[in-house]
């Protein structure tokens, strides 16, 4: 792969939790690592589940091996101020590349779809 297409500057996040006074699950998170990548979207789904409107994307990420950063599903990508979730990391050749793959789940409503409403008997994108 040519250098050149690492072109998105990406943060590796690694979050932890601890639990406050009222014993509730308080989310922190720390950078692991800034790096270069080449970020790829895939195909998108999206449904209903539990009677809410759901937006999946899937990007493929490619960065530098770096014997230093082991990322593992318990890390996330962040990207454009987003949050993009681990599914599987491939390593490709011997200590050159790493792919990640990573899906992003939102609602409809903060997601940058257009809304769905009704209008006149019909639905229609607003």
């Amino acid at each position: 792969m040519n250098i050149g297409k690492l072109d998105r500057y990406v943060n590796i996040i690694q979050g932890t939790f601890s639990q406050n006074g009222y014993g509730e699950n308080i989310r922190s998170t720390s950078t692991l690592a800034s790096v270069w990548a080449r970020f790829e979207f895939q195909r998108g789904d999206a449904g209903f589940e539990a009677d809410t409107f759901i937006g999946t994307a899937k990007a493929r990420v490619t960065i530098r091996y770096r014997s230093d950063l082991q990322i593992s599903p318990k890390h996330y990508i962040s990207y454009n101020s987003k949050e993009w979730f681990i599914r599987s990391i491939q390593e490709i050749g011997k200590g050159c590349w790493i792919i990640v793959r990573s899906r992003r789940k939102n609602n409809g409503l903060n997601y940058g779809f257009k809304s769905i409403c009704r209008n006149k008997s019909r639905w229609s994108w607003a």
